[in-house]
């Protein structure tokens, strides 16, 4: 990820950045302080997650919507580690929901850096289809193949139908771009 922003900070990719499933919200404000330290005013961060809204332990097991990993982020908990750090500001938006409910409306005309994280699910898929055509020229897509088992072939699937060719490019052991 960090790679990826001085890129989009050297060659000027216009945008925001956007973390879809953010687990405890570390991406997020990875990249809301990576802002704050190059001096980077003219960009927001938008962290989009189902979010539980309360940092109440869940009492009794629960299954989880379809096609949604078992663990769900605390909004509190996400805010409060933006706190920490200083970070939480006009500049950084929550979008509470399923994906197909908040990234039709997400307050994002371009996106420079769109990562999909390992809280998402298997709404890989909804992210892309929401979100893809507002990646700037020189933009970024990182996808934490953590995600979903089926997460790969849902961005295989997604490529196929658009007939993106462009090889897809391993970051790590989990996360392809």
């Amino acid at each position: 990820m960090h790679r990826c922003l001085d890129t989009v900070r050297d060659d000027s990719v216009a945008g925001d950045l956007v973390e879809c499933g953010t687990g405890r919200g570390g991406g997020a404000i990875f990249m809301r302080a990576y802002l704050e330290v190059w001096e980077i005013s003219d960009t927001s961060v938008l962290v989009a997650d189902r979010f539980r809204a309360s940092s109440e332990p869940d009492v009794a097991p629960t299954i989880p919507p379809q096609g949604v990993s078992g663990f769900q982020a605390d909004l509190n908990l996400v805010r409060d580690g933006f706190a920490r750090f200083d970070l939480l500001d006009d500049r950084v938006h929550f979008l509470q929901g399923p994906i197909s409910a908040t990234m039709s409306d997400a307050p994002v005309r371009e996106v420079a850096l769109l990562r999909i994280g390992a809280g998402i699910g298997t709404e890989t898929r909804a992210v892309l289809d929401a979100l893809y055509a507002r990646v700037s020229v020189g933009g970024f897509v990182l996808i934490d193949q953590r995600a979903h088992s089926s997460a790969r072939e849902q961005v295989e699937a997604f490529r196929a139908e658009r007939g993106i060719e462009t090889p897809l490019e391993r970051v790590d052991a989990w996360a392809i771009a």
